[in-house]
């Protein structure tokens, strides 16, 4: 990692990775440049050189990632809960050259085992349903590769709600989800819910299935701006495919749109379906049962 300075007088060079200084015994600074060999996972990381005077100090930072690796923690775990269900969020972390998974743990505080579901790398919330009334309950949440796993993140311990509860912070559904048939693809609208001072609509998500199968995920993070959607493609022609939506505050989602049903018919971009053997689309958390 280069790195040079000049000035009167002349700067004195030093490195930090993460806020912490460097010792240059136990680094390979020369002429101000930083160099890392026999590089581990633990070599990632913010990388910052200072160049320091009697006039000023003057800086410049870079992110080193090490390729190859198992992921990073993921971060930022949190947790908003209803009377039987938590809203679980959380920001990835870097996934070590490779896709990677999250596997979201949690338990009742005084169970012994632990229950666990795993999401798609580009999925940051999860709702976990069929939890028990006004008990405490442990949360926490890795990160999976092809080469291993990440630590854990640090446990996160909230209560359920009382039975009964209403949540301020939950929106309402999207109403009048209607869908259209194009030469282009179906396009999908919906009404914005009536306004909930508590329960601001940030985002839309749309789930689809063929009918009677296994909701996946269609879109997720639709602008609150943005109420209609085009599906373009990975879809077949002569089938029938159901849609819902949802409404997503800053701290929870809606409960699920009434359910619309399409027949594809011939819509030209979609594939014909001759040996047809499953659903297409990428599997996904479902928000709701």
């Amino acid at each position: 990692l280069p790195c040079a300075a000049v000035g009167e007088p002349i700067p004195f060079v030093s490195w930090r990775k993460d806020g912490t200084g460097l010792d240059d015994e136990l680094y390979d600074i020369t002429g101000g440049n930083l160099s890392l060999w026999d590089v581990t996972k633990q070599d990632s990381g913010v990388y910052e050189c200072l160049a320091q005077n009697e006039v000023t100090t003057v800086s410049a930072t870079t992110l080193v990632f090490i390729q190859g690796t198992t992921p990073h923690v993921p971060t930022d775990l949190t947790i908003a809960t209803s009377s039987n269900s938590a809203h679980v969020t959380w920001q990835p972390a870097y996934n070590g050259g490779s896709d990677q998974t999250f596997l979201i743990w949690y338990r009742e505080v005084a169970a012994k085992e632990w229950s666990t579901v795993q999401v798609n790398g580009d999925v940051t919330r999860y709702t976990v349903y069929n939890l028990v009334p006004s008990a405490m309950y442990e949360f926490s949440i890795m990160a999976r590769n092809r080469l291993g796993d990440s630590m854990f993140t640090t446990i996160v311990v909230k209560a359920t709600q009382e039975p009964g509860f209403v949540d301020p912070y939950k929106p309402l559904p999207p109403t009048d989800l209607t869908a259209n048939r194009t030469e282009a693809g179906v396009i999908l609208s919906w009404l914005p819910p009536p306004h909930e001072p508590l329960a601001e609509v940030l985002s839309y998500a749309v789930e689809y299935r063929r009918e009677g199968g296994t909701w996946r995920m269609l879109q997720d993070n639709i602008a609150a701006e943005n109420t209609s959607i085009l599906v373009s493609d990975g879809f077949y022609q002569q089938t029938t495919y159901e849609f819902r939506a949802f409404a997503f505050s800053e701290l929870t989602f809606s409960e699920p749109s009434e359910i619309i049903s399409v027949y594809t018919e011939d819509i030209p971009v979609y594939i014909e379906p001759v040996g047809m053997a499953g659903q297409t689309g990428v599997s996904t958390a479902v928000l709701a049962g």
